[in-house]
């Protein structure tokens, strides 16, 4: 039940961050706040769907659910807790969905410190974040989808478990922290594309 909710949850993100687009293009083409504002509550609500399916899928890490391919695959019952939850970025497929948080993580945090903002440019900035969350849900939905059950003709009672080179510390938080600094630069890469598109560049600073 829970890996359909999280197939659910992806796509019901990858159609709101379509319709977020489109409202974007229209409030930019003939500049409403309204289109914007309901523009700015979807990607928000688009960023909390992303985040509430990776607590799925680290969910169904911990609980050693082998119907899940992915889970079947880097997961087994004697793998320690910390390396079930890490595993969530030893594959492909979750290791797109962890992006995909960290970058609506940072999608939030701008969303919030900016909320009365209703400047041109940052419509753009909102747009390009879609895009850039529309491009790994599309990867999510149709290529790597973290909750494809597995297909096999017999049941699964444990899984192929983590590779032994990545159950160690060092290498739990090593992705992690990269993930961190290369999604964050998502976030000045869109000011500055607003910020050059409107030709506001009084808006930030070190793009001069």
């Amino acid at each position: 039940m829970i890996p359909i909710l999280g197939s659910i949850t992806l796509s019901t993100a990858l159609g709101l961050c379509l319709v977020s687009v489109f409202l974007l293009f229209i409030g930019i083409r003939n500049k409403e706040a309204k289109y914007f504002i309901s523009a700015h509550r979807t990607i928000n609500l688009i960023s909390i769907l992303n985040i509430f399916s990776t607590f799925l899928l680290i969910n169904e890490l911990i609980g050693s659910n082998f119907n899940v391919k992915y889970v079947a695959h880097y997961t087994s019952i004697e793998t320690p807790l910390i390396f079930k939850i890490t595993a969530l970025w030893a594959g492909q497929s979750g290791s797109l969905l962890f992006w995909l948080f960290v970058l609506s993580i940072y999608t939030l945090i701008v969303s919030y410190k900016e909320q009365k903002a209703v400047a041109m440019y940052f419509q753009w900035v909102l747009l390009v974040l879609a895009l850039v969350q529309s491009f790994f849900l599309i990867l999510l939905n149709f290529i790597e989808n973290p909750f494809e059950p597995i297909n096999v003709d017999f049941i699964v009672y444990n899984g192929n478990g983590l590779n032994p080179l990545l159950q160690n510390l060092t290498m739990a938080i090593h992705p992690p922290t990269l993930y961190l600094g290369y999604i964050g630069f998502t976030i000045p890469f869109a000011f500055a594309i607003g910020a050059l598109i409107t030709k506001q560049l009084d808006s930030i600073i070190w793009i001069k």
